[in-house]
């Protein structure tokens, strides 16, 4: 914000123990945004606007994810990911 880039960059966030406010604990959905380090990826905003132009709906695309970590299920999920445990 204080280099005036939002327009042109997008941060995601990850963690190790990530957890999205105002869900539960142990919710799987956590997992969409753990990583083994702690890490901020920059997203350039004009190669995101390409990219979903090929998705039908961009804004159902962590439900995706969350339902893929809810298929594999927990078991599987942290042996993947046993840092998110």
């Amino acid at each position: 914000e204080q280099a005036d880039l939002t327009e042109h960059v997008q941060l995601a966030s990850f963690h190790p123990q990530y957890q999205f406010e105002g869900v539960a604990a142990d919710d799987l959905s956590h997992f969409t945004n753990r990583s083994p380090y702690p890490t901020i990826h920059l997203l350039r905003q004009d190669q995101m606007t390409k990219v979903l132009t090929h998705v039908s709906d961009p804004e159902k695309i962590y439900l995706d994810n969350i339902k893929a970590l809810n298929k594999l299920g927990r078991r599987e999920v942290e042996a993947l990911c046993p840092w998110g445990k």
